[in-house]
């Protein structure tokens, strides 16, 4: 990191530790690192010449003698290629002498509002919008102060200067120095942080609330990570902005998943929650309780993320034995033998639908009742009675997780749907559920981890709906895949069936493919054994004239990888209608040719706008008819009222998109005070005749 020169003995014990590697790309990068580190080339040349079979003194002659020590690549990956072949440092051996550093006093020399002011320097260009979080509020469920809001956006400027001359109590409205003051790692579009706002992805946050304050410092420097700013959080933790400078959104995801894996590996042991761009850090120099959140350096480490990540990227080369060993060892695990005989299937939970092992998706736009199917389902498998037209086993473990409702409110849903007090009995001697809609913190990798630790094997595990547990962000595809791996998890670990209820994005999605249509990335869509997609019907009035109120009508949309999809199988798409809280199948037909919901508004829509038209064009038509037979000159705007029967606003709304006409203010046959009038757009007005503006008021 900037300002620490390390001691030649030291470089020397981390080289002549390793034995030099196969490949060239880490037996380069070792090369140019320990030169960074002060090194010298006829250690560098001895160390090399120790693997006799691939020395070439010329060409390590050539690549010491002309790459720089201030180069792209330091002396920290030295230290970590290193310790990753087993080196330990000996307390002799870690002299590191702290040197000043001429770019950046330390925050000791600072004072808040500088340090506070250099960090936004570092982090944000001229004329970026910093989005600060300055009020906060005491949550009692975390015991923590929590941003109460999502902040006010700054211009970068602005705010240095109001901050030099009025400090953090004069500028920033509602101060707490208990809770102390977020700032937002990454500038924004001026109107708030978070998804769709972000303007630059260049930083990412480190921080570790697992290890000391110290080691986390001492393996960051050793690591090298290119930070542009290294603040106290005023906690357990030091807030590492690192440079990632990506081109996009899913560009930043790809570095911040390797960035991620890279200090895991050095075990820094991250926030793993700290992988969105619109992430809060600490604002250097407020006080936070009796803490203050000081600035401990800036651009300090590697120069770059790309040459750090490629330096310290493992290399198939940089494998020592033990890791051949377990790589062969990993291949017999992954790689097994083709069995020639066909294999047994999982038992089957819903007919020539879904069988055990597998994830079933569920989705459906808010309000269609994915909770009322759930709540159906959970009683069909229990009872092993029929739903949907479909034959369900009977299971004698369900497991079912409550993300969303009050546990009274589900609870009641499913006595509800069991239609009896003893067959509610019955089900409840089936089924344990874990309501989670009080417990935020919780996500799917903690249901996993539970009911695959427990000894507990389910039989079906049901999740309504998963939105709440997702582990990240739903709309990245690497969050979707590690959602889905827990899921898996559960299946294969348990051997369990599991089902789990998503809900449709915003807008309308009758237009889409089926698995397209559930909110988030898409390989949601794409990664599943089964899935119905319930979507809404607009049936006429005729047809639902029979159904009680508040009855829905949904086409049931089908994507079946185990079963073939057939009508002797009853698994082609079909429709069905919720009664009191209830789905019930519809197979004659009825609702066949009844467009969805979002169809039939679209319908309507375009039927207005066709009124709206066809209104226009009759007037149109009546006003050249009055024009004309009034030879071409102008008519009263009263008359034209009358013969069109519209309101006045209307005829002007109208006037503004036909070309033809144009409003005037004129006497009637040169006598009286003037009144509006129509005329030809072509018509030539005498003297004394005022062109009006169609938004004028009307006499």
């Amino acid at each position: 990191m900037s300002g620490r020169v390390v001691s030649k003995e030291r470089a020397d014990s981390a080289l002549l530790s390793m034995v030099p590697p196969r490949d060239y790309e880490t037996w380069k990068n070792i090369g140019i690192s320990y030169k960074a580190a002060g090194g010298d080339v006829d250690t560098f040349l001895r160390w090399s010449s120790s693997d006799p079979d691939n020395y070439d003194e010329a060409q390590a002659r050539r690549l010491f003698e002309h790459v720089s020590e201030n180069g792209r690549i330091t002396a920290g990956t030295l230290f970590w290629h290193a310790k990753r072949a087993g080196w330990v440092e000996d307390a002799s051996d870690s002299s590191v002498i702290q040197a000043p550093s001429a770019a950046q006093p330390s925050a000791m020399d600072l004072s808040p509002v500088q340090q506070a002011v250099a960090q936004l320097v570092a982090l944000f260009e001229p004329g970026e919008y910093v989005n600060l979080s300055v009020r906060a509020n005491w949550s009692e469920k975390r015991c923590k102060w929590e941003p109460a809001d999502g902040g006010t956006c700054y211009e970068r400027d602005d705010l240095i200067a109001r901050l030099q001359s009025e400090g953090f109590g004069g500028v920033l409205d509602g101060y707490e120095p208990e809770a102390g003051i977020w700032v937002c790692q990454n500038p924004t579009n001026g109107e708030g942080r978070g998804k769709g706002r972000t303007t630059a992805w260049r930083h990412a946050l480190i921080e570790s609330d697992e290890i000391p304050v110290d080691e986390q410092i001492r393996i960051m420097s050793e690591l090298d990570l290119p930070i542009t700013a290294l603040t106290k959080s005023g906690g357990k933790s030091v807030h590492a902005l690192v440079r990632v400078e990506a081109d996009g959104p899913n560009h930043y995801e790809d570095r911040v998943r390797l960035l991620h894996e890279l200090c895991d590996a050095a075990g820094l042991k991250v926030d793993a929650a700290n992988k969105d761009a619109s992430r809060l850090t600490r604002l250097a120099g407020a006080s936070r309780g009796t803490e203050r959140q000081s600035l401990l350096g800036t651009d300090m480490g590697a120069r770059d993320f790309h040459s750090w990540a490629e330096a310290h990227r493992p290399h198939a080369g940089d494998q020592d034995a033990e890791e051949s060993k377990d790589v062969a060892a990993r291949f017999e695990n992954l790689f097994i033998p083709m069995p020639s005989e066909l294999q047994e299937l999982p038992p089957v939970l819903i007919e020539n639908t879904f069988r055990k092992q597998g994830i079933m998706l569920v989705g459906a736009a808010p309000k269609v009742g994915k909770t009322f199917l759930a709540a159906q389902m959970v009683v069909a498998f229990a009872t092993g009675t029929g739903l949907l037209g479909f034959e369900f086993t009977q299971c004698e473990r369900i497991l079912v997780v409550n993300s969303e409702m009050n546990q009274a409110e589900y609870v009641n849903r499913i006595v509800e749907a069991s239609l009896a007090s003893g067959i509610a009995a019955d089900v409840a001697s089936h089924v344990r559920i874990a309501h989670t809609d009080d417990r935020p913190e919780m996500t799917v990798k903690d249901i996993a981890e539970v009911v695959c630790g427990s000894g507990y094997r389910p039989d079906v595990v049901i999740i309504d709906p998963i939105y709440p547990l997702f582990a990240g962000d739903e709309n990245s595809n690497a969050d979707a895949r590690t959602t889905l791996g827990y899921l898996k998890m559960i299946a294969s670990k348990t051997g369990a069936g599991v089902i789990y209820m998503h809900h449709f994005s915003k807008g309308p999605q009758d237009l889409k493919e089926a698995r397209d249509r559930v909110s988030g990335a898409g390989t949601l869509g794409r990664n599943y054994s089964a899935m119905w997609s319930l979507t809404e019907l607009a049936p006429s009035e005729e047809d639902v004239a029979d159904l009680p109120d508040g009855a829905v009508v949904v086409r049931v949309s089908t994507d079946l990888r185990s079963f073939k999809k057939s009508k002797a199988n009853k698994n082609l798409d079909f429709n069905a209608v919720r009664i009191d809280g209830m789905f019930l199948r519809d197979d004659n037909g009825k609702f066949d040719k009844a467009p969805t919901r979002e169809a039939a508004r679209r319908a309507e829509a375009s039927k207005k706008t066709a009124q709206k038209e066809k209104r226009k064009e009759k007037a149109r038509k009546r006003i050249k008819d009055l024009l004309d037979k009034n030879g071409g000159e102008p008519v009263p705007f009263s008359t034209v009222q009358n013969v069109t029967a519209l309101s006045p606003n209307t005829i002007k709304d109208y006037l503004i998109d036909f070309d033809e006409y144009q409003l005037v203010k004129m006497q009637m046959d040169g006598k009286g005070q003037k009144r509006n009038h129509i005329a030809w757009t072509a018509w030539q007005p005498p003297l004394g005749t005022n062109l009006l503006e169609l938004g004028g008021a009307d006499e």
